[in-house]
């Protein structure tokens, strides 16, 4: 329990430039300001913990609950609501914890799909390679190395065919949330 103690005390109230939450992956948060991170209600977050589905621990008289666990939990839960918050995530979360939720999403893809495996590969290889980049760093270039260096550049050609028109120092978040809404229109202007 300590060491949940310091990990709490370490990562709580992180705030960005705005004074706005910026929260990390291993972020402790209570239902609240899950909620409110995520756009959900505090309802939602307490049925996925009522399921099994969200873990937790108390805080003296407060519940907390990871960042991360929240993401992993609504992923399932809501597919358009989990890819809503990887289209919107803090330019300063680091490559490796967005392509780790990416590649957790592209889990929901049917096991039988040609893309889930190559989506999977290409998010972990950029994981791996640019892990330590702020995601607002990270740039079509590097996001094109690992569609070459993985299956995703013959599996998806018409996409890196996209991506090489690009000029290479674009920011390669932007480039989700502008396809998101021809796959769901759900995620239209309002993303």
């Amino acid at each position: 329990m300590h060491a949940l103690e310091t990990d709490f005390h370490a990562c709580i109230d992180v705030t960005n430039d705005s004074g706005t939450k910026d929260f990390s992956d291993e972020s402790w948060l209570t239902l609240d300001e899950a909620a409110s991170a995520f756009k959900v209600s505090r309802r939602t977050l307490e049925r996925l913990r009522g399921k099994g589905n969200l873990p937790g621990v108390r805080a003296g008289r407060f519940l907390k609950i990871r960042y991360i666990d929240v993401q992993r939990a609504l992923t399932f839960e809501n597919p358009t609501l989990a890819l809503h918050s990887l289209i919107n995530a803090s330019p300063k979360s680091l490559v490796m914890d967005w392509m780790g939720a990416w590649s957790r999403y592209f889990n929901l893809l049917p096991e039988q799909s040609h893309l889930r495996n190559p989506l999977k590969q290409w998010a972990e290889h950029a994981g791996q390679i640019h892990g330590t980049l702020p995601l607002g760093e990270y740039q079509v270039r590097h996001a094109l190395e690992s569609a070459r260096a993985t299956s995703l550049s013959k599996v998806m050609p018409v996409f890196v065919t996209m991506l090489e028109r690009l000029p290479a120092n674009t920011p390669f978040q932007t480039i989700p949330g502008e396809l998101a809404p021809l796959f769901n229109p759900h995620l239209g202007s309002s993303s």
